[in-house]
């Protein structure tokens, strides 16, 4: 068989693999990327931009949830929304490691991901009560 060399995973590339998976919505492996710019060391890009595509993809992951919602059938009968809380505390833990302040722009671009998962105010003070 064909033998292909392996391509070296660098700063641009994980950069670049990081803005495809946010945009597509793959969480999971937006999380991975941004652990592995962590280990190798690599610098925040931009104003914040990497944190912002790892946001993203729990954007992007939720569209399915509100486009597919009915307001009539029983919550029992709607896929289940996932809650960002997890996922956002992985970013924010990774930015902490990193020595990278959280600001305003991002902090309301994380609270926009509990807005586009489709509950309503009620339905998340419900939740948290």
């Amino acid at each position: 068989g064909l033998i292909r060399p392996s391509v070296p995973m660098t700063d641009d590339l994980s950069f670049q693999l990081l803005q495809a998976n946010g945009k597509a919505g793959n969480i999971g492996r937006s999380l991975a990327l941004l652990n592995y710019r962590k280990l190798k060391g690599y610098k925040v890009r931009g104003k914040r931009r990497e944190f912002k595509y790892a946001v993203q993809s729990i954007l992007s992951a939720g569209v399915d949830s509100r486009t597919h919602r009915s307001p009539y059938a029983w919550d029992t009968e709607q896929k289940a929304i996932d809650n960002p809380t997890r996922w956002l505390d992985a970013i924010l833990v990774n930015m902490h490691e990193r020595g990278v302040q959280l600001d305003t722009g991002l902090a309301n671009w994380m609270l926009m991901t509990y807005a586009s998962t489709g509950r309503s105010g009620r339905a998340t003070h419900f939740f948290y009560k």
